[in-house]
């Protein structure tokens, strides 16, 4: 079985030859290590009762040739062994197969521990991949429905933060996070997440109306609302109607330059 593998290993996936010391010194390892196991004995492969086996050296050299393949292939790229080009690696490659094969066992589990890491973190990366946008715009959806209604606006800031974890750049998701954040008194804060919203994209109508309206609660500066509105309703016309009832505006709702805005069109 191990002269199919090595065999396998170096003419068909280009090893080189020297790896053939791998299987010779990981067994030679695996015997040394089962003797120091054993108090100094060598205990060889007997059948103690009819239904227990103990494998002695047998499954000792087993186990040594398996944690040196384990640490030589799976850890090949950490090594960077390459016999061919150093001298040196021919010795690193007896080295580590020979001590590999002493600690087989525990080299095994570490090498199962690592592929089954791989697999978890490549499975998790997957599904993330497919469920993250979907998931990210259901919990969106869901904290506009709750604001929209009034249900609960401290459940739809959980939800409009659920869909930022699984998409930090979801416009809809800063845009209702913002608007939650504001109806529980939050309106720096609101301002603040609305300002990202504007960042990720500049002329979306309703991240500019709402960061007017935040403004004016805080009555910053008028010009720099007014310049939200306008651009807002030059992308959406239709939020004008809006902005002429909209609470948010008292501020500078007797401005004349506001009268003009809400009034065009």
């Amino acid at each position: 079985m191990v002269f199919f593998i090595m065999r396998f290993a170096t003419e068909t996936l280009g090893l080189p030859m020297a790896y053939w010391l791998v299987p010779l010194f990981g067994a030679a390892g695996g015997a040394v290590g089962g003797v120091m196991r054993n108090d100094n004995k060598l205990a060889l492969s007997v059948v103690e009762i009819p239904d227990k086996i103990h494998l002695g050296v047998v499954g000792d050299i087993c186990v040594g040739l398996g944690g040196a393949s384990a640490t030589v292939f799976l850890f090949g790229n950490t090594l960077r062994i390459d016999p061919k080009t150093d001298a040196l690696a021919s010795i690193l490659l007896i080295s580590v197969s020979f001590l590999a094969g002493v600690f087989g066992k525990n080299i095994v589990e570490l090498a199962g521990q690592k592929l089954l890491r791989q697999a978890e973190e490549k499975a998790k990366a997957v599904a993330t991949a497919e469920v993250a946008p979907s998931a990210a715009v259901s919990y969106a959806f869901a904290a506009t429905n709750l604001i929209n209604t009034g249900e609960s606006i401290p459940k739809a800031l959980e939800m409009a933060e659920l869909a930022l974890r699984y998409d930090p750049n979801s416009v809809h998701a800063l845009i209702e996070k913002a608007r939650a954040l504001k109806r529980l008194g939050k309106v720096q804060e609101a301002l603040a997440t609305i300002e990202e919203a504007v960042r990720l994209r500049p002329h979306e109508p309703k991240s500019l109306y709402n960061r007017a309206c935040y403004k004016s609660i805080l009555k910053m500066n008028p010009t720099q609302i007014l310049e939200d509105l306008k651009e807002a309703f030059k992308s959406d016309p239709t939020i004008r109607k809006d902005a002429q009832q909209d609470p948010d505006f008292e501020s500078i709702r007797d401005l004349p330059e506001f009268k003009k805005l809400v009034a065009e069109g």
